[in-house]
């Protein structure tokens, strides 16, 4: 699932908080994927995975590990975008969320900013 279906098109969320209610039934993989535009207008995304076993940073993308995460259950998972992005990419300053994307076999209620 991808908001806005279409990447060309950015959300322009200002907001420096997620907040997803979702069920995960299953241990297997799943990933958030967020994509933000710094305050020089850089597109740079972080993702969030079960996947991944470390943090990897890079000049464009950080992926971050999701260990331990509570099966079939409602959760409320918050993910603060602007410490996320403050301490992965270290002289930038967040501005907007372009979109989110999340590859999961899970039940989502709801999609908070």
């Amino acid at each position: 699932m991808q908001i806005p279906p279409n990447d060309k098109i950015s959300l322009g969320l200002m907001q420096g908080t997620l907040v997803f209610q979702m069920f995960l039934a299953s241990p297997k993989s799943f990933t958030i994927e967020v994509a933000i535009t710094d305050t020089q207008g850089v597109k740079r995304r972080l993702l969030f995975s079960s996947c991944s076993k470390e943090l990897v940073i890079n000049q464009y993308h950080c992926r971050i590990p999701l260990i331990n995460f509570p099966l079939n259950i409602w959760v409320n998972l918050s993910i603060d975008i602007l410490s996320f992005v403050s301490e992965c990419f270290k002289s930038q300053s967040f501005r907007a969320i372009d979109y989110i994307c999340l590859s999961a076999n899970c039940k989502v209620r709801r999609i908070c900013a």
